[in-house]
């Protein structure tokens, strides 16, 4: 017999990349948060719902405000990670604190999710204060005691996005009639105008013009920085080319940029600027537009502390020295130029947006940027409409929109959905747009410029934190009903209902797998009735249908055509009949891989998974494994609780029915005992004889029927040998055989290294040889009994055996088997599945007793019409016991000229008859009623007592007290206890200890003389 029992656990935090090994590697009993183990559910869920996220995501938890986060989270942090995680955000973000915490108090206070959308944080995470921008979304975590547990942030970095757009603004301002004035000096007052506004990026800004010779610079204007101050030179010779104030000289001599650096120490910013920190370097840039050999001028543009000058911001500063050389440039041309149309070329098409010119009222492509090109993934723009060009927008409006614009009417939209194809279907794509009518000089329209951002990653995020917040609520409402052990069709009822809350399109439905590999409803609220019978009893198999085949394969299968995909095709007919086009199915694992049930999800629609909607229906599956596990674990218990209430019930039976024997007891002592002795004094041709007989049968049937009740109740003297099961099975061999018939064959598979036990051999022949009848009596003409033994070993692991040692005996049986009603009942005394008048119903009630009086166990594996195995554990005896029979008896001579016996007894027939046969043999006897009188005819009697025979358990005085007094007068004196019921100081757990000599009633007169002369010939040897 297997005796080991799987090792159930509770899930863990699988997967999340290198966020989730760090999350469960970290000591969290450091922390606020303690243990993992200790987490609550919605913790967890939370925990496990971000870390399969791709999106940026953090969670803030409990009063002292801890984080967590995922590993798209970790680009936010900079240096930050990993020591963030786990620690409270105070300490993580203190240099926005002052803001950040004052609005997570007030979430935490109003219970309301917020969106805040590019808000600017400094932020301190690669050395220095960083100008950033953060589009993100807080929605309160709500955990078992309906409060606020935490808050989960999904984040979009839009830093890019924002300084893009105001840097794009300052480029297209370039191109502004507003931006040039009459003269260079106008334009260049209008210049630090418009730079003024631009201090984020361009913290200040110097504009240095030429002279007509061509050899000093001469400061034109200026913004962020004082122009009175002495530290500020008005004119810069170009012949000084030491760079004593700036490299003015270098630049208008080799045309290229240069990067001036430590001008804090060299003028000092006005006061005001838009950092506390100090602007400390600048790029110089030669200004296009003078002689082959001489820039036009050259303007300094200070760099933002808050930011790294890196390509694009090198790129930005250069574009601004291109349209601040142009402007010059347009102002002492004044008028458009074919250069001007080149640059605007070049500004658009390296613009951060989409930029694109449709002409005409067919809305014909005449310009796109290379933004436009990347986008859509299309090289057939120029010189075809918009309609030949993307014909999935027909029916999304968008045609209709631009027939508007172009009859003069502008639009603007701030997160326009068009769904696009590129190449793999169409995308849902987001933008901030705007379509403006292009008029000429008539102020007719002759086209469209389309200008926009693409802001699909921030509405995604703002989608997928709506998302997460449906999620966590689905997750919170299923670990509520859990958690309030709600019944499991409750539970995955409200799992298969939340599972259609989020997939609105879908009817879920949860299988489970039952013992014998067949799929049975567990849960389906959405799915027709007459569908979920068809379905029903469907076997488990790698081509069973979806759910057989994900149950039968462990993992998920995806249909998303039924009409068409072959993994369908057993099951295809009846789902179309029922208007289900689609079906997606996962398996339902336990923590430790078996396969409980399957979760479908149908649709009436051809369907496959979006981005992240597996992932979705994954959790769900996981939490549905939660209810049925702990269903498993209930059951378990309920076993338990229900083998524990057999037990005592047994337990009950068993103490009634050593009542009732030990009362029993003394009655068939006098009657079978007095039925002896009326025997010997009648003769033989008397008719009372038979009558005698009849009686002295009857008494000694219903003396085995006491033995069996004490067998049962574990009440019966057990004669304690080292018994070798083997031997002892092989000695029976031939009785075996006799008893079954030879109709029946006896199989024997006896272990050769099977170890010894302490048992009383005389009662474990009577149970193999009461298993080997009842098998037999199962099995009925033909068929096989097998007997086994074995040797093994128990781990503390098992919940039936104590761990240790066992010699295992098995009886089995290719019978009729047996019910659970029948199980439940085959022990108890009397109950009986034969014909009335087949059997007494004791023969599996006295093995029952006799097994579990010996130490051991037994348990019963049946089913109807597959037999059955009785399988019976008894420790094993000590190493280096020997196995050896009990010694037979020395019977010596009995001395009775001068025995003197002193007889103690409550019940006065068991007396009379003991006296009776004693006094017929010879012997002098002393009469006791109880202990007391028993031992004052001890103290009194002037001469020897050889022996005192006495009842144990008697009025006033019992009859161990007695003799304990008597010893003291008489310590050589020797003792016969005789008793009906072995729960006495005596006879201790059925076994007699070798010192004492007991008798056990009910005994015939031959039986206790056999004692007496044993006792008395010991005497005098």
């Amino acid at each position: 017999m297997d005796t080991s029992v799987p090792n159930l656990l509770s899930p863990a935090l699988d997967g999340g990349g290198e966020m989730g090994s760090l999350i469960r590697a970290m000591d969290w009993d450091q922390t606020p948060l303690g243990p993992i183990s200790g987490w609550p559910p919605s913790l967890l869920a939370a925990v496990s719902m971000i870390l399969t996220n791709r999106l940026a995501m953090h969670i803030i938890w409990g009063p002292d405000l801890i984080e967590i986060y995922n590993d798209a989270y970790r680009p936010i942090l900079g240096s930050k990670h990993p020591a963030a995680l786990g620690r409270k955000a105070e300490g993580n973000w203190s240099e926005v604190w002052d803001f950040y915490g004052a609005h997570l108090r007030g979430l935490r206070l109003s219970g309301k999710a917020t969106l805040y959308e590019s808000q600017l944080f400094s932020v301190l995470r690669h050395g220095f204060l960083e100008e950033c921008y953060f589009t993100a979304n807080d929605s309160p975590i709500w955990d078992e005691s309906g409060g606020i547990g935490g808050i989960l942030n999904c984040v979009t970095e839009t830093t890019q996005n924002v300084i893009s757009e105001r840097r794009l603004n300052l480029i297209q301002a370039c191109s502004d009639p507003a931006f040039l004035g009459g003269t260079a000096q106008e334009t260049a007052d209008l210049v630090s105008q418009r730079l003024e506004a631009e201090r984020l990026d361009i913290p200040f800004s110097l504009l240095y013009l030429l002279n007509e010779r061509g050899n000093d610079a001469e400061l034109a204007a200026c913004s962020g920085i004082e122009r009175d101050g002495s530290d500020l030179p008005m004119s810069v010779p170009l012949s000084d080319s030491t760079g004593t104030f700036l490299p003015l000289a270098e630049v208008a001599s080799a045309r290229q940029p240069v990067l001036a650096e430590k001008l804090a120490s060299r003028f000092r910013p006005r006061p005001g600027a838009p950092w506390p920190e100090p602007c400390d370097h600048a790029l110089v840039l030669p200004l296009k537009g003078g002689s082959p050999n001489v820039p036009a001028g050259i303007l300094v543009l200070g760099i933002s502390p808050r930011l790294p000058l890196d390509k694009a911001y090198r790129e930005y500063l250069e574009l601004v020295a291109d349209g601040v050389a142009k402007a010059l440039a347009d102002t002492r041309a004044h008028a458009e130029t074919d250069q001007q149309r080149t640059w605007l070329h070049a500004l658009f098409m390296q613009a951060p947006a989409l930029i694109c010119i449709l002409r005409g009222p067919e809305h014909v492509f005449g310009f796109a940027n290379p933004l436009v090109y990347n986008l859509v993934n299309k090289t057939d723009l120029i010189g075809n409409p918009a309609r030949t060009v993307f014909p999935e927008l027909g029916s999304q409006g968008t045609f209709e929109i631009l027939d508007r614009v172009y009859q003069g009417q502008a639009y603007t939209a701030q997160e326009r959905r068009v769904d696009i194809d590129r190449g793999k279907g169409p995308e849902p794509l987001y933008f901030r747009i705007t379509y403006q009518p292009m008029r000429n000089a008539q102020g007719d329209v002759e086209g469209i410029l389309v200008f926009g951002l693409d802001v699909t990653v921030q509405v995604l995020a703002r989608q997928k934190a709506e998302e997460a917040s449906a999620d966590l609520a689905a997750q919170k409402s299923i670990l509520e009903a859990i958690a309030q052990r709600a019944p499991l069709p409750v539970v995955l009822e409200t799992v298969t209902r939340n599972a259609e809350s989020l997939f609105p399109d879908a009817n879920a439905a949860i299988l489970l797998v039952s013992s014998d590999g067949r799929l049975v409803n567990g849960a389906a609220p959405g799915l027709p009735g007459e569908y979920l019978r068809a379905m029903e009893g469907s076997p488990v198999g790698r081509d069973a249908g979806l759910c057989g085949t994900a149950a039968f394969t462990g993992v998920g299968v995806i249909v998303g055509d039924i009409a068409s995909d072959p993994k369908w095709k057993n099951g295809r007919d009846p789902a179309l009949a029922y208007g289900f086009k689609a079906c997606w199915c996962l398996p339902i694992l336990s923590p430790s891989g078996t396969i409980l049930a399957t979760f479908a999800l149908f649709f009436r629609e051809p369907r496959h998974p979006a981005y992240g909607e597996l992932n979705r229906l994954a959790t769900l599956t996981r939490t549905a494994s939660l209810a049925i596990e702990r269903r498993a674990s209930e059951e378990s218990l309920r076993r338990a609780q229900d083998q524990l209430l057999q037990a005592q019930k047994m337990e009950s039976i068993g103490k009634l029915a050593g009542g009732i024997a030990h009362d029993f007891n003394n009655i068939l002592t006098a009657i079978n005992g007095y039925s002896e002795l009326s025997l010997q004094l009648t003769d033989e041709t008397s008719p009372v004889r038979e009558y005698l007989s009849e009686i002295k049968n009857a008494g000694a049937k219903a003396a085995d029927l006491t033995r069996q009740l004490l067998a049962y109740s574990r009440k019966q003297v057990l004669s304690i040998r080292i018994v070798d099961l083997n031997v002892l099975i092989l000695d029976l061999g031939k009785l075996l055989k006799r008893l079954i018939g030879e109709n029946i064959e006896l199989d024997l598979a006896l272990d050769p290294a099977l170890r010894t036990i302490k048992v009383d051999p005389g009662k474990i022949e009577q149970v193999v040889l009461n298993l080997a009848v009842n098998a037999r009596d199962a099995i009925g003409a033909g068929g096989r009994i097998t007997i086994r033994t074995r040797s093994i070993t128990v781990s503390k692991d098992n919940r039936s055996l104590a761990p240790g040692l066992y010699a295992m005996l098995a009886v089995q049986d290719n019978g009729t088997g047996m019910s659970a009603e029948v199980k439940a009942q085959v022990f108890e005394p009397f109950f009986t599945t034969k014909a009335f008048g087949k059997g007494s119903g004791l023969g599996l009630s006295t093995v029952y007793g006799i097994i579990t009086q010996s130490g051991g166990r037994i348990f019963i594996e049946s089913e109807p019409g597959k037999g059955s195995i009785f399988t019976v554990y008894f420790p094993v005896a000590e190493a280096g016991e020997p196995a050896a029979p009990a010694a037979p008896a020395e019977h010596g001579a009995s001395s009775r000229d001068e025995a003197t016996i002193l007889l103690v007894e409550d019940e006065t027939s068991v007396r009379r008859l003991v006296k009776q046969v004693l006094t017929d043999q010879g012997y002098r006897v002393l009469e006791g009623k109880d202990g007391a009188e028993g031992l004052e005819i001890g103290r009194g009697h002037p001469g020897t007592i050889d022996l005192v025979i006495t009842d144990v358990v008697m009025p006033r005085m019992d009859g161990i007290q007695m003799i304990q007094q008597l010893r003291l007068l008489r310590p050589d004196v020797r003792v016969l206890f005789m008793s009906g019921y072995i729960e006495t100081p005596v006879v201790q757990n059925g076994v007699t200890p070798t010192d004492s000599h007991f008798i056990q009633k009910p005994f015939l007169p031959h039986m206790i003389l056999d004692e007496v002369r044993d006792l008395l010939s010991a005497k005098t040897r």
